[in-house]
């Protein structure tokens, strides 16, 4: 073969390669920072103290007392706050997300979160927010919030939150059955959910005492086990709508349900439940 004619084959070749190694180079300085993680191994890390130092998380101390957490406009990205008791006030984010949030708080024990440009997020980010005591949550603008919690009592403020559900507890057990290892759960005795233009779903989960109340268009969903329908229960519900809304209740025992329903608002659910919705 002719010299020049190696030469080209090798030039050719390294037309080929050289993009490829840009492309994958590229690819490496822009997402390296990502490091996945599974969800139950994310989950535990989400509820670690704060003063234990937690894979792939950055420590943010607050001097300021809070009980309140507010953010004002989510920008659309999805959301998990784990509301963690704890004697300090502080909040642990993602390595990778720690220039997207600016955290303040205010004179009136809100905690102001703020969301720094306009970030193009595939994946919930998870929030993990420390503090003796938390009464409630304030978000809006979002496409997905969770929240874990255990409190007596907290009150959830959602404006156009596409969806807003609680956080389900992850159980491990031993090789006879035994629960050995128990996390990520939420115990509320009193909920409060405020919906203007939002959804809220709960499925597979009881509440002693469960009030909402419905703007706009929003929507309720409060589903239980198709298999075993005494499994969950709400033992006093209240349902309060303004405008239009939709209400789902199905395979969950209710011991009490009363409300102000408008005319606009279309319910799903087993007669008994109506029955006693609108005897109160």
């Amino acid at each position: 073969m002719k010299t020049s004619n190696k030469l080209l084959i090798v030039l050719a070749t390294l037309l080929i390669i050289v993009p490829i190694l840009t492309i994958a180079i590229n690819f490496k300085m822009n997402y390296a920072y990502v490091v996945r993680e599974d969800y139950i191994s994310r989950q535990q890390i989400n509820n670690e103290p704060f003063n234990k130092k937690s894979a792939q998380r950055v420590a943010i101390p607050i001097q300021m007392p809070f009980n309140f957490i507010n953010v004002a406009d989510a920008k659309g990205i999805e959301m998990e706050i784990h509301l963690n008791n704890s004697e300090v006030f502080g909040i642990k984010v993602p390595n990778f997300a720690k220039d997207y949030f600016k955290f303040e708080v205010d004179g009136n024990g809100f905690l102001n979160i703020t969301i720094n440009g306009n970030p193009d997020l595939s994946n919930a980010i998870p929030i993990s927010i420390y503090a003796p005591k938390f009464k409630g949550v304030n978000v809006s603008n979002s496409r997905m919030l969770v929240v874990s919690a255990i409190a007596d009592s907290l009150e959830a403020n959602l404006s156009h939150v596409e969806s807003f559900s609680l956080s389900g507890a992850i159980t491990t057990n031993d090789q006879n059955g035994k629960v050995i290892q128990s996390f990520n759960g939420t115990n509320v005795g009193k909920l409060t959910v405020n919906l203007v233009n939002s959804i809220f779903s709960s499925e597979g989960r009881s509440y002693e005492n469960l009030i909402i109340n419905t703007k706009g268009r929003s929507e309720i969903g409060l589903t239980g086990d198709e298999n075993a329908k005494d499994r969950y229960r709400v033992n006093n519900l209240t349902i309060n709508t303004i405008d239009t809304a939709s209400v789902t209740i199905g395979n969950i025992k209710i011991n009490k349900l009363s409300g102000k329903i408008s005319d606009q608002t279309t319910i799903l659910a087993p007669v008994l439940n109506l029955k006693q919705l609108f005897k109160n």
